[in-house]
């Protein structure tokens, strides 16, 4: 059964209408392969962050904007939850780009939305790593990551936001003058990445609006919580 308006309350899941809590685990959270759609595929975790690279000009221009590599560093960032429904794992994201619908609603959405992990690695024209967690996961963290992506699903993508956060100098001296109060209303990649690892304890922040892909991974691995990235196209 789907998730619905009626199936969450106050951005939690009601677990008597949502029939993934009892589907799947193995040891608490476990591991899910997707070994079965292409061969050396990694056992993805819940709470892993995926990060993109683009070969496109925009995203040589965003890593140019965050203090990256072109070619090498991000310019995307997603991270991994459990489908609601079915247990399976899908990347959560906050993007204007893909072109096929979320695989929880049912419709094209600019902004928060999941996808088929496979297909978006597959499909996507540059460089994917995947940043796994130090720690997995325990069953409630899990079910709050969730919970909380669910409760987010649909959010339109923050494109002031996203500009605000990667463009060299102007960023940072944004910053220093005004100040950048969280505001979640919208929310571009990085920042609802940011959003979601908080709302289940894994990172600590004030402001998840201050977070480019770079500098958010640079942190999580800098804290010790996601690993040495391993690359997956």
């Amino acid at each position: 059964m789907e998730p619905t308006e009626s199936s969450i309350v106050s951005g939690k899941l009601d677990k008597s209408k949502v029939s993934w809590y009892n589907i799947g685990k193995r040891g608490g959270v476990g591991k899910w392969s997707m070994g079965s759609l292409f061969v050396g595929a990694p056992e993805y975790q819940p709470g892993d962050v995926l990060g993109f690279s683009s070969r496109s000009c925009l995203g040589i221009w965003i890593n140019l904007g965050t203090f990256g590599v072109p070619l090498v560093g991000l310019s995307h960032v997603g991270v991994v939850i459990a489908h609601p429904e079915t247990g399976e794992l899908v990347l959560c994201e906050s993007t204007t780009l893909a072109p096929w619908k979320c695989c929880i609603r049912g419709q094209r959405t600019s902004g928060v939305q999941c996808q088929r992990i496979d297909r978006r690695v597959e499909r996507y024209q540059g460089t994917v790593w995947r940043y796994p967690l130090a720690i997995p996961l325990i069953t409630d963290q899990s079910e709050r990551l969730t919970s909380y992506c669910v409760h987010s699903l649909g959010t339109r993508y923050d494109m002031d936001g996203a500009f605000r956060a990667r463009v060299l100098g102007f960023g940072w001296l944004h910053r220093l003058l005004f100040g950048r109060d969280e505001d979640l209303t919208s929310l571009f990649c990085s920042e609802f990445v940011a959003a979601a690892l908080r709302s289940i304890g894994q990172f600590r922040t004030s402001s998840a609006s201050n977070w480019n892909p770079n500098k958010l991974t640079r942190e999580l691995r800098r804290r010790a919580v996601c690993l040495k990235p391993e690359r997956l196209k």
